[in-house]
């Protein structure tokens, strides 16, 4: 259960977490999981749920289909849960039941995303610095660009990544042998979200758009789009989903889209 002192929360396939940070003046981080414990995802050797302490401040907190990443204040990085494919970095295997710290990123990171197996880390925009921890898998490590400064988001499926940069363009790569992890002539986009096989946008003219596997009705309505598709997906083209109401938020999860919108 998420209650209103939570800052941070972050889902892997089968478990759910929730970040509370407490008191200001020697701030401490505790960390609400919930769900199965195939790996370690609960930070514990077993249970169903587990309340785990980390000293100082988690500022950014993601996860992957089976391991959590926790950014500190001071730039240091803690992982948990599956590390069999160098998802927590080449010093940690199997199983880690514990939030254990992760050596060797070069950088203080900024941001962290995790794919199915991977984890990417960013620094401050103004920098750009990139780190990926995982195998070159679907090229994932191979054709990261030279550097992603001036980022504005991040998000990545089980097998791509997508920056956002401040001038609303947005690049992409890793898996594509499915669909295009970019539509041709895509407008200049306000916000992105990534789920784990598709896309949902916000344009810079305040239009929503989708596009990736569209099978349960994520990508929206596709039933009008006048163009052929196979195995329901959103392939080099996007999907602009109608919807009423000024939009201020957009999530997305597994086959999931979200939107809140202000209305009136």
């Amino acid at each position: 259960m998420v209650s209103h002192n939570d800052t941070l929360v972050a889902a892997t396939c089968e478990s759910s977490a929730s970040v509370e940070i407490e008191p200001p003046d020697n701030p401490r981080s505790y960390v609400k999981i919930h769900g199965s414990n195939n790996w370690g995802e609960l930070g514990s050797c077993d249970g169903t749920l587990t309340v785990l302490e980390l000293s100082g401040c988690i500022v950014d907190f993601t996860a992957g289909v089976w391991h959590y990443v926790a950014i500190m204040q001071d730039g240091s990085v803690y992982g948990w849960g599956k590390a069999r494919l160098g998802q927590l970095g080449d010093a940690l295997t199997d199983k880690v039941t514990k939030p254990t710290k992760i050596e060797g990123i070069p950088f203080k990171p900024k941001k962290a995303v995790c794919g199915k197996d991977f984890t990417y880390l960013v620094s401050d925009p103004a920098e750009g610095k990139q780190h990926l921890l995982g195998k070159d898998k679907f090229n994932i490590i191979s054709n990261m660009p030279e550097h992603v400064k001036n980022w504005k988001d991040i998000g990545a499926t089980w097998h791509a990544i997508f920056v956002l940069f401040d001038d609303g363009t947005l690049t992409a790569w890793g898996k594509e042998n499915m669909w295009k992890l970019l539509p041709p002539n895509l407008p200049l986009l306000d916000k992105i979200a990534v789920g784990s096989d598709h896309i949902l946008a916000v344009t810079k003219e305040g239009k929503l758009i989708s596009w990736g596997w569209g099978k349960h009705g994520n990508c929206g309505d596709l039933s009008n789009v006048g163009v052929e598709m196979k195995n329901d997906m959103v392939s080099g083209f996007w999907n602009e989903i109608s919807i009423p109401g000024e939009i201020q938020t957009i999530g997305a999860g597994y086959c999931t889209s979200f939107v809140v919108t202000k209305q009136g």
